[in-house]
C-alpha cells in the first residue's frame, strides 16, 4: 500500500502519468525537444539555422497541444521542398514531441527536456576530470 501511494506522489509530482479510472496509464510518449532541436538543425544549413530554430520553437512552445500541431504542419508544408530530410525528422514523431502540452502548464518544463538531468551528469564529470598542469622544467 505505501509502494502505490510513493509511486503515485512520484507519478503525481514528474506530471507523466495520466491516471484514469485507478490504472495508470502513459499518456505518451515526450522526447527530449531539445535533442530533438539539435537533430533537426543539423540537417539545415548553416545559413538557414538561426531563423529556422525560431520557427521550430513557435511549433514546440505553442500554448496548446492543437495549436502546436497546427503550426508544425504549416512549417512543414511550407519548408518539406527545400529542406526534405529536417522536415521529415520533424514530421517524424511531432505529436510525441507536443505530448507535454497535453498536461497541465505547471509540469510543462519537467516533461519536456531531458538537458537539466543531463546537465547534473555532466558537470559531475567536469568537476572530476583532471586537467595537467603545465609547469616550466627545472634542468638539473
Amino acid at each position: 500500500m505505501l509502494q502505490v501511494a510513493v509511486e503515485q506522489e512520484v507519478e503525481d509530482f514528474l506530471g507523466r502519468a495520466h491516471y484514469q479510472r485507478g490504472s495508470r496509464q502513459r499518456n505518451g510518449k515526450q522526447p527530449c525537444l531539445a535533442h530533438k532541436m539539435r537533430n533537426i538543425l543539423c540537417k539545415l544549413p548553416k545559413k538557414i539555422e538561426k531563423e529556422m530554430k525560431s520557427l521550430i520553437k513557435q511549433v514546440y512552445y505553442a500554448s496548446g497541444y492543437e495549436e502546436g500541431l497546427k503550426l508544425g504542419h504549416e512549417l512543414i508544408a511550407r519548408f518539406k521542398d527545400r529542406y526534405t530530410s529536417a522536415m521529415e525528422c520533424l514530421d517524424v514523431n511531432l505529436a510525441e514531441c507536443l505530448t507535454y502540452l497535453k498536461f497541465s502548464q505547471a509540469h510543462w518544463k519537467v516533461i519536456r527536456t531531458s538537458n537539466l538531468l543531463e546537465l547534473t551528469f555532466g558537470e559531475g564529470k567536469r568537476r572530476t576530470k583532471v586537467i595537467p598542469v603545465s609547469l616550466p622544467r627545472v634542468l638539473a
